[in-house]
């Protein structure tokens, strides 16, 4: 601002800067003595910053000089852009350790107690919140409760559930992508690893249903009813709904199991201490379609039915058959008496007869 003496009257008149800074008088207006006048303000710098770079950074227009008096305003902090990296997620601003908002940052009017002074706020990033979900199944924490949420950082750990189902060929994708890590734990449970956790979670399965609602999924058939199999070992019976596997066959332990029609079912030879539980938790589906049990009674593959035949079915009851298959010890059943209840899925004398009647043509 200047002011000009004239006539013992002063004229004030404020001056604007051109753009180097420099002020001007024009001439014409000098009629007398000219008094110049000025007010010094001081500034304040104002930066952002991240807080930990490896979880996010701050770019855009980062460092501005306010000067006092003045407050940032919602047009310069809108030139301030937080990037979380994948995983986390922008928290708040913080200024010498203590959170502040963004309209505290926005409307804080810098005083001179700040003259000089660098103000810095710094951006804190925490780990990323996603959602858990799937179509298919329930998913259940160690303690049954509903998983809704899973974050990054922290593993998730699963099992999934669906009433009167068996549950097989768990996968997940994370954020849309198929995720490959995915730990089986063996107990029907599966973890998926914190820092893996960097977006929304989908969980896919197939259910197995039994194909008499209200029957039991899994049963075994013992060796003392069964009497073709080997000593210490039994059949695992699965009694699942054959269109619940979609083309694909059922497997355990790096072996399929066998169709059969006849009891609308899939049977394996497992090992005398093999559980329920176990097979539950080990099944997985493979494609292509099961190979089927012939009960026809051709154990041999002859073409025929021969009393070889029933040699070996009289056998593998004796413990007598060197290196048979377990196609051939399933094939054993022979016997079609849908009547007599007891006599299904079994293997006994009555096999052997049956198959000497059938050689000689009286079956």
């Amino acid at each position: 601002m200047y002011s000009i003496a004239n006539d013992n009257e002063h004229q004030s008149v404020t001056l604007t800067p051109d753009s180097e800074g420099v002020y001007t008088i024009p001439g014409s207006v000098i009629t007398g003595d000219v008094t110049i006048t000025a007010t010094s303000r001081n500034t304040v710098t104002l930066s952002f910053v991240s807080d930990d770079t490896t979880r996010g950074t701050v770019t855009g227009t980062t460092v501005f000089t306010i000067l006092t008096g003045n407050a940032l305003g919602e047009t310069n902090f809108a030139l301030v852009i937080t990037n979380a990296l994948k995983g986390y997620t922008f928290s708040h601003w913080e200024l010498a350790g203590n959170e502040v908002s963004e309209n505290d940052i926005v409307n804080m009017v810098v005083d001179e107690t700040l003259s000089g002074a660098a103000v810095e706020y710094r951006a804190v990033f925490d780990h990323g919140t996603y959602s858990v979900s799937s179509e298919d199944v329930n998913l259940e924490d160690t303690e049954g409760n509903a998983i809704t949420q899973a974050v990054h950082g922290t593993d998730l750990t699963f099992t999934p559930v669906k009433e009167n189902c068996l549950v097989a060929n768990v996968s997940v994708t994370i954020d849309g992508e198929e995720y490959s890590a995915l730990v089986n734990n063996g107990d029907g449970s599966y973890t998926i690893a914190g820092n893996d956790i960097t977006g929304n979670i989908v969980v896919t399965a197939f259910t197995l249903r039994s194909t008499v609602p209200g029957d039991p999924i899994i049963e075994f058939i013992s060796e003392e009813d069964y009497k073709a199999l080997a000593e210490n070992t039994k059949i695992a019976v699965l009694n699942i709904n054959m269109g619940d596997l979609r083309g694909n066959k059922p497997m355990y332990d790096n072996r399929e199991f066998y169709r059969s029609d006849k009891y609308n079912a899939y049977f394996m030879i497992v090992d005398a201490d093999v559980t329920a539980e176990d097979i539950a938790n080990g099944l997985y589906l493979a494609s292509g379609n099961a190979q089927v049990i012939d009960y026809g009674g051709d154990l041999n593959g002859s073409g025929s039915i021969t009393a070889a035949d029933a040699g070996i079915i009289n056998e593998l009851i004796y413990k007598l058959r060197t290196a048979p298959t377990d196609m051939q010890r399933l094939m054993a059943d022979v016997w079609h008496n849908t009547i007599d209840r007891e006599s299904l899925k079994s293997v006994t004398v009555s096999d052997v007869l049956w198959a000497l009647r059938k050689a000689v043509g009286l079956e």
